[in-house]
């Protein structure tokens, strides 16, 4: 009986040290996770020994994102973002901010700039037939007028005159460049009426001039744009108003009738309206005025008005 006791108890002591050395090797992987705990590992592991036993559900409360580090030989990597070498549990590296890239691009730029600085430099102290080719390259096109009348000529014969796909801009039967390629501000205008007497100058009116003509006359765009504006009002009757290139806008005033609407296209010369029928003089009269960049300009200075 006491042989059977002895062996009983020797199987016990045996069970016990082999619990205790499982448990030990536990709390080694799991002090290994903690150094990436961020402090929270100490009172984590604190708290495993009050009740002798770590407790799994503290490893996801209180860990800082455990997913993204590795129990130390587990042999298990990370779910997300981090380099899972042998042996190793290196963190994720974040991606570089807007300040280290440009200070990064800048630091490629300035080795690249020292590189070709060198060449030349290089190129320059070299008498050989190659490096003299390459010298007379450099020299020119530091002290050569660049000439830019090929791009010039290539982009006017691209770009220039109106747009193909508007009716009515196929193109300018007056042979004038067009304004938006030349820049002339100070372009003529063509009159808006075929006959007609200024009876009203612009330094009476200090917006346009007065001409008076013939009853229900054909009122003409003075210039090809768009119509960005009709109105019409019971005492000075229809208005209609162009936009030209060069922030060039003209104005009819005092129309009978008026042939166009907002957005349509005009080109110059085009009829637009007609005036009213005329009075008990004979004659009726248009409203002329033009701006250039928001300001009245004095429509004789811009437009053969007789």
């Amino acid at each position: 009986m006491d042989k059977r006791n002895s062996n009983r108890d020797r199987r016990q002591e045996r069970i016990k040290q082999i619990m205790q050395s499982k448990r030990e090797e536990h709390y080694t992987e799991a002090a290994a996770f903690t150094d990436h705990s961020r402090h929270t590992g100490t009172k984590m592991f604190r708290e495993a020994d009050k009740h002798g036993e770590p407790d799994p559900e503290l490893y996801w409360k209180k860990g800082p994102k455990p997913w993204e580090f590795p129990v130390a030989g587990s042999g298990a990597g990370p779910l997300t973002g981090l380099a899972n070498k042998p042996g190793g549990d290196e963190r994720y590296t974040p991606p570089l901010t807007t300040g280290k890239l440009v200070a990064r691009g800048f630091y490629v730029q300035l080795v690249l700039s020292g590189i070709i600085f060198a060449l030349i430099f290089g190129m320059f102290k070299l008498d050989v037939p190659l490096a003299k080719a390459g010298q007379k390259v450099v020299v020119s096109a530091l002290t050569e007028q660049i000439d830019f009348s090929k791009a010039a000529n290539w982009y006017a014969e691209k770009f220039s005159g109106s747009p193909s796909f508007i009716a009515g801009f196929s193109g300018d039967s007056s042979g004038r460049k067009d304004a938006a390629v030349t820049g002339e501000i100070g372009q003529t205008l063509l009159p808006p009426l075929a006959e007609g007497t200024v009876v009203r100058t612009f330094a009476e009116t200090l917006s346009g001039v007065e001409i008076a003509a013939q009853t229900e006359t054909a009122v003409n765009a003075a210039e090809m744009g768009r119509v960005i504006l009709v109105t019409e009002d019971e005492k000075t009757g229809k208005t209609v108003v162009i936009q030209h290139v060069n922030q060039r806008v003209s104005i009819y005033g005092q129309l009978g009738a008026a042939q166009v609407a907002v957005n349509d296209w005009v080109e110059a010369g085009q009829k637009i309206g007609n005036l009213k029928v005329a009075g008990s003089d004979g004659h009726s009269l248009l409203f002329f005025a033009v701006k250039e960049k928001g300001k009245y300009v004095n429509p004789a200075d811009v437009a053969a008005l007789d």
